[in-house]
């Protein structure tokens, strides 16, 4: 999956999904269909000295977590959630509250995941993950702005999001990449942790 400049990558619900004719679809897993979307960025105040709320949230270091309750239950492969951890490698977990990086997608073995950039990273001298709930329209936006493990401290961040709507979509924003060479991906995207239902956008055919 391309990483350089801003790539949007939209995952929807199927049961909820109108397709337009011309529409091109890089995955599905019977449960969601991935498509690449517009180009956006929403971002989240992304400060490490704003004081945390209900609304808003934060971490840094390495492998570090957070669990944030969610303003409504999301529902994710069928399953309602009232919060989600973040981690500062680049996950979402539902019903996992600790950080893992460089996992096996379709079998994480840490249960239902988002998993943004699938990488050992770390914020432990930049950056962080942060969480906030906007409205208008109604989301909840992730976003990491985080060093790879092997460049901590080098000041070479890569700056990414998911953003989280009430219906249940879910999308994955990639805004900047500065490391390449230790950027490798694991294996991004989303699963149910069982073996059979994840889409893996770092094998996803080209869009």
């Amino acid at each position: 999956m391309k990483k350089a400049g801003i790539l949007s990558v939209l995952i929807l619900i199927l049961a909820v999904m109108a397709f337009s004719s011309s529409a091109t679809f890089a995955a599905t897993d019977g449960f969601y269909q991935s498509s690449q979307a517009a180009l956006s960025w929403d971002g989240t105040d992304a400060n490490r000295l704003k004081a945390m709320t209900a609304d808003y949230a934060y971490t840094y270091g390495d492998e570090a977590s957070l669990t944030y309750a969610l303003p409504w239950d999301f529902t994710f492969y069928g399953q309602a959630y009232t919060g989600l951890t973040a981690d500062t490698n680049g996950n979402i977990w539902f019903g996992n509250s600790e950080s893992a990086h460089s996992f096996n997608l379709a079998n994480t073995g840490r249960g239902p995941v988002i998993a943004a950039w699938n990488n050992d990273l770390s914020s432990y001298y930049y950056g962080g993950v942060f969480v906030q709930y906007k409205t208008d329209p109604e989301q909840v936006v992730v976003e990491w702005q985080t060093e790879t493990y092997t460049n901590e401290g080098f000041r070479k961040p890569n700056n990414f999001e998911v953003v989280l709507f009430r219906n249940g979509n879910v999308r994955l924003d990639y805004k900047s990449f500065t490391a390449a060479t230790t950027n490798k991906d694991y294996g991004s995207g989303i699963s149910l942790n069982d073996g059979a239902f994840a889409i893996n956008l770092t094998t996803a055919p080209a869009q």
